[in-house]
């Protein structure tokens, strides 16, 4: 059973610390990181993908979302296979 009085009264600490950093510290580590995403383990390049805001109808998201993890990359294959028809080129 649990007494609620003696957790209301338990000592309130910090679970961690916060970090801090200086701008000197930042700009260093900003200096530091490479150009490029290296991941052969990523399924796309994300130096090549760009994040965007869009709005689609729910029907459409329920669709590619049925066939479960990944449906934002079938998504945007079947984009691409859209475009590739329309333009003629392939990608």
């Amino acid at each position: 059973m649990i007494i609620w009085n003696e957790v209301i009264n338990m000592k309130q600490e910090p679970i961690s610390k916060a970090l801090v950093f200086t701008n000197k510290q930042i700009a260093a580590t900003i200096a530091a990181a490479p150009d490029r995403v290296i991941d052969p383990e990523c399924l796309y390049d994300p130096n090549d993908a760009k994040s965007v805001t869009v709005r689609y109808s729910p029907d459409v998201i329920a669709y590619f979302k049925a066939a479960g993890d990944g449906w934002q990359t079938r998504m945007n294959d079947a984009l691409q296979d859209y475009v590739a028809l329309q333009s003629k080129t392939v990608f």
